[in-house]
């Protein structure tokens, strides 16, 4: 197209950038932007330029000179690695992103392309006769299979579809006898090392921890905000509900405190004559039930994600056993993997369920201890003991209005 002088790319990664001490990283990377010059500097596994003790010096020596006339509109630099990482890398320097205004996404294959990729690396080999009907339904299996390895972090496309070429030939070389010199393979073949294959990446990605994601930080930040200015009490009910449902367990609908007094909890000031000791102890138990609750709604939230993950587990693998009853009646392997897949369906299946009970506990549970709030803050008005009209705090032995000043101990309640 003649924007650059050559069409040659030079490639090099983060080592190639990077020096071992303090003032070696500068100049090489102005050297590799030389040799580079009018051409294409495609830069490897990029999000390591963010990692190290020089990464930093790099980054700003990048953005340095592609703001520099020498090499501005003269060359083009091509940062590669997956999306995750790439967003990290260009977090290190604020400059570095504006830098790189154009962004090319390269989206996974799809389920059907991975198994056609699949056949044609198994083909490749010349040593194995396929028996991979294109309308068997253990292809349906294999392409659900697919798109779940898909949605897993690390997932790398062709280069995973390779390994699982070479998975398959071993497996089938040390387990099969050949016929007249070659080796069949089935979809029963495919679909276990598949299985294999997704379990492995599976526990991987359940063991890797990265730090607190963002949506915790969020959690964290919204919770802090809540405590300095409390939601009206409905709107933790509808979160409970729409979560609930969302994982297909009945809601249980929550007892709500209704708020009849004229002063909130946050308006409310200390009453004259009451102590320091008083007051300090009020603020520790009014700071005590904020925590517990808050508690308590975490619990549940945790309970309705296992529950609603346990639920879908349960689901793909009955989904995946009964794909594989029909070739189970006449294949003695497949009937194995059907065996295996019926008893991990049957564990999810025990496993949704007592999740669901679980689950449903804590809300009850919860929807107790909101009940006998009601009733205590109710009873708590209608004795008129607090003039002012300020919400009560439970404390060990009573209740204390949030003034301070009026307490009423459990046994007039109770």
């Amino acid at each position: 197209m003649g924007f650059l002088a050559s069409d040659d790319v030079i490639e090099c990664s983060a080592t190639d950038l990077i020096g071992e001490y303090v003032g070696q990283t500068g100049p090489k990377v102005t050297s590799k932007f030389d040799e580079a010059l009018g051409q294409v500097l495609f830069i490897d596994e990029a999000y390591r330029l963010g990692e190290g003790p020089f990464a930093k010096e790099a980054v700003d020596e990048i953005v340095g000179c592609l703001t520099k006339e020498r090499y501005k509109g003269k060359m083009l630099v091509i940062l590669a690695g997956y999306e995750e990482e790439i967003n990290r890398l260009l977090s290190v320097n604020p400059g570095l992103s504006s830098r790189f205004p154009e962004e090319i996404m390269f989206q996974h294959l799809t389920p059907t392309l991975c198994v056609e990729l699949l056949i044609k690396k198994l083909q490749k080999s010349g040593k194995l006769d396929l028996d991979l009907d294109a309308t068997s339904d253990q292809r349906a299996l294999a392409e659900g299979l697919f798109l779940q390895l898909s949605q897993l972090s690390g997932w790398g496309n062709g280069r995973d579809i390779e390994t699982l070429a070479s998975r398959i030939l071993s497996d089938v070389i040390r387990t099969h006898k050949p016929q007249k010199g070659r080796l069949d393979v089935t979809w029963t073949d495919a679909i276990a090392q598949l299985t294999r294959l997704h379990a492995e990446r599976e526990q991987r990605a359940m063991n890797k921890y990265s730090g607190p994601s963002d949506d915790y930080l969020r959690q964290v930040q919204t919770q802090q905000r809540d405590k300095q200015t409390p939601k009206p009490p409905t709107s933790q009910a509808t979160t409970l509900a729409s979560a609930a449902a969302a994982s297909q367990v009945p809601p249980v609908a929550e007892a709500q405190f209704e708020e009849r007094t004229t002063i909130s909890l946050d308006a409310a000031t200390r009453d004259p004559n009451v102590s320091d000791r008083i007051w300090q102890q009020l603020q520790t138990d009014r700071a005590l039930r904020e925590r517990e609750e808050a508690a308590v709604a975490d619990t549940i939230r945790t309970a309705q994600a296992e529950q609603a993950n346990a639920a879908i587990q349960a689901e793909e693998a009955a989904a995946q056993a009964k794909a594989l009853e029909r070739q189970a009646a006449i294949d003695d392997d497949a009937r194995r993997l059907h065996e295996a897949m019926r008893l991990k369906a049957a564990a999810a299946k025990q496993k949704a369920e007592e999740e669901a009970i679980r689950l449903k506990k804590l809300i009850e549970d919860r929807q107790r201890a909101q009940q006998q709030e009601r009733k205590a803050q109710e009873k708590l008005r209608q004795m008129g003991v607090c003039p002012v009209g300020y919400r009560w705090i439970k404390q060990s032995d009573g209740y204390r209005c949030a003034g301070g000043s009026h307490f009423v101990g459990n046994e007039a309640l109770f």
